[in-house]
């Protein structure tokens, strides 16, 4: 339906009825696939309306909504977008088409077939009309010249005709020149209307603000009448460009290479070969000249070096366009990254499983989480520890050799340490000492204790009075056990009138102090670094001293 509304309608009624499409654009395209169904009736219908469209003038922008809705709603890799075939556009048919046919006549023996078949004037005459013709003719050569590049700009299959290419270089080194000169004179212009410090002022203040020709940018379709050229030629949009369409066509050049033509051609890709090939010294031709016009871009105003990067930029990207059509536009989108492991299922068995990335990565990613164990080496590596450990702190300390000093100074240091060890052992001896003479007091102290534990202190009683008597016990007293076998024979009782006495316990006879040891100094630590630097010592001294016996 909307196919035949938009053939029907005019141009500014499309127009509504595109906006409202662009509106319901994710409600039209809901479940389109490309290249079937609705995709194809949506793209025929757009196609059409762009037919339909003027390249210039007020419907530019109703183009450009078009072009930005189909790029919006279709894949990047759409082929119905891509030019595979390799088709040009129209041919140049403007002036300077008979300059890249082989069978052109040059133009001096045309002037002589001339010359030969005019009748003899009179001498005044022909001089002016010489003179005449000589100011006039360089300036009609330049422009059929300058407008026939066009061909070449227009079909590059050209080139593969031999005669084409040495032709081309000619044009290009006879067009530059003009290029650059009409460039300097601009800038020559521009630099005397900025002498005054007020027109620098509003010029740096133009340029933060932003110059308006590059806002409101117009390309024109260019007049070829030949009146017309030079004012072209001053023209710094016109300069711009003739030198991008170079630009163009020398990168497209490049392509032809050996080396490139190697890289991106196929027997799949007949459309885009042609029987060509860039000689070593013309590819060094096309890139000198790539750099000059290049150079040009950057000098034109305003704002030269902006429009010359951004231009470098489109041609870098057309480089990947072109390779991407090389290859047979292959598809942009790729598969999520995966991987095959082994597990098992229900029953016990082995199976295979695709897993993502982030599962495949998860030990990884735990590992790299932890954190790393303390280097073993303190300053790095094994020998940068080394070297700090024997005190080298900077580059100039190896100015300075070791110095091993004089045998008296060794000497000296043997005695401080024996001196050291001396006391160090009168030390140990003390500390002995004393720990014995505390073990002696408290064995001691031990003794007298158990003493009188076993001797308890003993009440003296006053001896009874003649007049009172002993009381008679109600109860008999009790008799003692008798002796254990193989021992003395125990005493009589003692009478009802007699006061027991206790027998005494001989005391045991009293614990002998431990040996005092004396202390051992094999194990102290201080000593034996004491005796290291002795024997390191010692061994210098002794290195000295057979040295002269060696020599």
């Amino acid at each position: 339906m909307l196919y035949d509304l938009l053939e029907t309608q005019t141009i500014a009624s499309c127009s509504h009825i595109f906006s409202w499409i662009e509106e319901r654009a994710d409600r039209l395209t809901e479940g389109m696939v490309p290249q079937k169904g609705k995709a194809l009736v949506l793209l025929r219908t757009l196609n059409d309306l762009l037919r339909r469209l003027s390249k210039m003038g007020s419907t530019t922008k109703f183009c450009g909504r078009i072009l930005t809705f189909l790029s919006r709603v279709f894949p990047l890799g759409e082929r119905s977008g891509v030019n595979l075939r390799g088709e040009y556009g129209p041919a140049w048919e403007g002036p300077g088409v008979e300059r890249w046919e082989k069978s052109e006549i040059s133009k001096a023996e045309q002037a002589k077939e001339e010359d030969s078949d005019k009748m003899q004037v009179d001498e005044p005459k022909v001089e002016i009309d010489s003179a005449t013709a000589s100011k006039e003719e360089p300036k009609d050569d330049f422009y059929r010249v300058f407008w026939s590049l066009q061909s070449p700009f227009s079909r590059p299959p050209m080139f593969a005709e031999p005669h084409i290419l040495p032709k081309f270089k000619e044009a290009v080194n006879r067009v530059l020149p003009v290029i650059k000169e009409a460039t300097a004179k601009e800038r020559a212009l521009m630099g005397s209307k900025t002498v005054s410090g007020a027109s620098l002022k509003r010029k740096r203040e133009s340029e933060a603000i932003g110059d308006p020709n590059t806002q409101d940018y117009f390309f024109a379709k260019y007049l070829t009448s030949p009146e017309l050229l030079d004012l072209e030629v001053a023209d710094t949009h016109f300069r711009r460009q003739f030198l991008l369409q170079l630009l163009i066509l020398l990168q497209h050049l490049l392509t032809f290479t050996k080396s490139a033509k190697a890289e991106w051609l196929s027997q799949r890709n007949r459309s885009l070969q042609i029987d060509f090939t860039l000689e070593p010294d013309d590819a060094q031709w096309v890139e000198d000249t790539i750099k000059r016009a290049s150079e040009e871009l950057r000098q034109t105003t305003p704002n030269g070096r902006l429009f010359a990067e951004t231009i470098q930029v489109i041609l870098e990207r057309e480089k990947n366009w072109i390779k991407w059509k090389n290859e047979l536009c292959y598809p942009f989108e790729r598969e999520a990254w995966s991987s095959e492991v082994e597990v098992e299922d229900e029953q016990g068995r082995k199976v295979k499983r695709k897993i993502g990335l982030e599962e495949a990565t998860a030990d990884t990613r735990k590992k790299i989480r932890e954190e790393p164990p303390a280097w073993e080496h303190r300053y790095g590596s094994a020998p940068l520890t080394e070297i700090w450990d024997m005190g080298y702190r900077d580059l100039y300390d190896l100015q300075h050799p070791f110095q091993a000093g004089d045998i008296k100074d060794f000497v000296k240091k043997v005695k401080q340490e024996e001196a050291k060890i001396e006391m160090r052992k009168k030390q140990l001896a003390r500390a002995a000492e004393r720990i014995a003479q505390a073990r002696a007091k408290a064995a001691a102290s031990a003794v007298q204790n158990q003493e009188t534990a076993e001797n308890p202190p003993r009440t003296v009683t006053p001896p009874p009075s003649a007049s009172r008597t002993l009381p008679t016990p109600s109860t008999p007293l009790q008799h003692p056990l008798p002796a254990k076998p193989g021992t003395a024979a125990s005493k009589p009782p003692p009478q009802d009138n007699a006061v027991a006495t206790p027998t005494p316990t001989p005391a045991p006879a009293p614990a002998a102090p431990e040996p005092v040891h004396e202390p051992s100094y094999e194990n102290d630590e201080l000593i034996l670094q004491y005796e290291e630097v002795c024997d390191g010592s010692n061994l210098l001294i002794l290195t000295f001293l057979l040295i002269p016996l060696a020599m």
